[in-house]
């Protein structure tokens, strides 16, 4: 796979980590990467950069400055276009800026697919800080630019909101937080290793890093260690920014000079080596959308962290689960956290223990975030945009019968054999990491989080996505549900331990791309569940005919094309009624020369606890082929447990 990045930064910070870090797993993930950026930037170093720019942007007025902006798209275009002829790439993939519209225009010109990054909503974040000459402009641009991407990838549910308010349907949008490099932190010292390089061993390290000004709200923490009753307080500020004077006059009238360091800026190499040194992490103010890099890193290193109590930061942090939220709006909030985890070391470590299972279990890496990119852009260059609408009907009629004491007794029954089967192969009693693609209203979902497995669902339906969200949030549980495809399945390869698939086959007609992709997150001993039409059946659910399984297919093509325009109840409203017919034979064959040990449902049955009548009937058709073909033509529906060996 072939991508064309390009971004407009000048400038070697935060934001170019964000870069770096994805171009760098991109390309680790096989990809080849064609970086189209402002001249000189790969040669700038960490903390430099944009000078020139910024200076000339303060000298001119704001409204000149911002229409040079747009002139710069001249440029941009000419040379993002070149590339594109150049390379010829599979996709783009812009850093979305304010008044950027090159990649847009080259969208438009060579229908590449188009992914949009987004960090901000730049018309409201310049506004705010600093002021806009054309605001009016700014806004109509960003939001043109939103709206002209195939894919919007904000950091954050709140961001979404926002863009989805600016024009973007739900459907295109694909949240990715920010994210860290395991094996960076991996190498990281030891806490006691890491104070003693700094300077505060012996101490308890209140850390932050980042580029600090005055609304971070680190003159409290300040202020809360003077106030401290323990002396071996030791503020460490991993950074530089234009609130470190007044940090550090505060400092010294309170009698803490000795006791507030800052390191300044610091390449991002050694960015593990000082976090590793804290003992509590500090998040002490965020922007309300943003999803802070800094965050990651405190939780990959296992540190207790404090943060405020805001929507887009409780999407990754649980309040005492792995890590603390304070109100910020209330006065000596801050200070109450703080106290807490100074005099609690076991809830220290509880919580960043917390911390680091939360980046494993939700993948929070930049080659988690590569793998999702590659397979947006997989689902991008297949197939036209899939409708993630739903007839009323169809949303009414499932929202139901997913509750049903039928459903929900397959829905045990399939969970009851799939934990005996891995416990078969060998699996310990611990969580799981379980995707439910197909997921429906998420009641079979929830059935695997009440029993405290981490649990992900995606549908390709957006009504019955919501109806599951509104389900797992009434009853508490933590699971995330994804509107997306099974062919381009938003999880990093091997990354997850039991796949189900439940009726899904059916309704895709790229039904070995959906299979290709289970193949691709499942983890080696990991479990495939499949459940779908069985032709050597006649009895079936998906059409309201009689012996429909075996209709000649030319019959169930004109069926099918009835099924979506004219005669919708023929398949009950679906509006992705079935169009692939299986056997457990088939399914098998494509499974066993890709690694999977697959059993069907005869193999399955439980023989404990059966009369001797049965016991025979049943070994007589595991034994037999010509029984097994019998009992498949006499049962509805095919089903398959495959394990994926190592």
């Amino acid at each position: 796979m072939k991508i064309l990045y390009h971004h407009r930064i000048a400038s070697k910070d935060g934001q170019a980590v964000h870069i770096e870090e994805l171009i760098g797993a991109l390309r680790a993930a096989g990809c080849e990467v064609v970086v189209v950026a402002p001249h000189g930037w790969s040669q700038t170093s960490f903390g430099g950069g944009g000078g020139a720019t910024a200076a000339l942007r303060r000298l001119l007025p704001r409204a000149v400055s911002e229409l040079l902006e747009i002139a710069y798209n001249v440029l941009a275009y000419r040379r993002l276009a070149q590339a594109a002829r150049l390379h010829r790439p599979d996709a783009l993939y812009e850093r979305h800026n304010l008044y950027l519209l090159a990649g847009a225009w080259v969208h438009r010109r060579y229908k590449l697919p188009y992914l949009l990054e987004v960090n901000s909503p730049l018309h409201i974040e310049r506004a705010a800080h600093g002021g806009l000459g054309l605001p009016g402009i700014a806004r109509r641009l960003e939001e043109h630019v939103w709206r002209r991407a195939d894919r919007v990838l904000p950091v954050t549910e709140v961001l979404a909101a926002i863009i989805e308010a600016g024009g973007v349907p739900r459907a295109r949008l694909r949240v990715i937080p920010n994210g860290i490099d395991p094996a960076a932190f991996e190498r990281a010292p030891a806490r006691a290793a890491a104070q003693r390089a700094l300077g505060c061993e012996g101490r308890l390290v209140l850390g932050f890093t980042g580029f600090v000004r005055d609304w971070h709200g680190l003159d409290q923490v300040i202020d809360f260690m003077a106030g401290a009753a323990r002396s071996d307080l030791f503020l460490l500020v991993v950074g530089d920014g234009p609130a470190r004077e007044d940090l550090l006059a505060q400092a010294a009238r309170l009698g803490l000079a000795e006791r507030v360091r800052f390191t300044g800026v610091v390449e991002r190499e050694r960015i593990p080596d000082c976090v590793a040194a804290f003992d509590i992490a500090l998040q002490p103010a965020a922007t309300a959308y943003a999803s802070p890099l800094k965050l990651f890193e405190y939780f990959a290193l296992g540190r207790a962290v404090i943060a405020p109590r805001q929507p887009n930061l409780a999407e990754v942090i649980e309040d005492g689960v792995n890590g603390l939220l304070f109100d910020p709006a209330a006065g000596g909030a801050l200070a109450a956290a703080l106290a807490r985890l100074v005099d609690d070391a076991a809830l220290r470590e509880r919580l960043g223990a917390a911390a680091r299972a939360t980046i494993e279990r939700r993948d929070l890496t930049w080659a988690g975030n590569a793998a999702k990119v590659m397979a947006l852009v997989r689902e991008l260059q297949g197939a036209p945009a899939v409708e993630h609408g739903s007839d009323p009907n169809f949303t009414a009629y499932y929202e139901k019968e997913s509750l049903s004491p039928a459903t929900v007794e397959r829905f045990r029954s399939v969970q009851s054999k799939s934990l005996a089967l891995l416990a078969a192969r060998g699996r310990g009693p611990g969580a799981l990491r379980v995707a439910d693609i197909g997921c429906g209203a998420g009641t079979q979902a929830q059935m695997w989080a009440e029993l405290g497995h981490a649990v992900q669902g995606l549908d390709v339906n957006g009504p019955l996505i919501e109806v599951a969200r509104r389900r797992a949030a009434e009853a508490n549980l933590p699971i995330r549900f994804d509107v997306g495809t099974a062919t381009a399945l938003p999880y990093a390869d091997a990354s997850v331990d039991v796949c189900l698939m439940p009726e899904l086959l059916e309704h895709v007609p790229d039904w070995e791309g959906c299979l290709r992709e289970a193949v691709r997150v499942l983890a080696p001993g990991g479990l495939l569940y499949l459940s779908t039409t069985n032709y050597l059946c006649p009895v079936q659910q998906e059409f309201n005919l009689p012996a429909y399984g075996w209709y000649p297919g030319v019959v169930k093509r004109y069926c099918e094309r009835l099924a979506v325009t004219t005669r919708p109840r023929l398949a009950s409203f679906a509006k992705y009624p079935a169009v692939n017919w299986f056997s457990p034979y088939r399914l098998r064959a494509w499974l066993a020369p890709r690694g999977f040990e697959c059993l069907d449902r005869f193999d399955m049955i439980e023989t404990a606890g059966q009369g001797a009548a049965a016991r025979l009937a049943i070994g007589a058709t595991r034994a037999l082929p010509p029984l097994r073909l019998l009992g498949h033509m006499l049962t509805e529906g095919t089903v398959v447990f495959a394990i994926k060996r190592g």
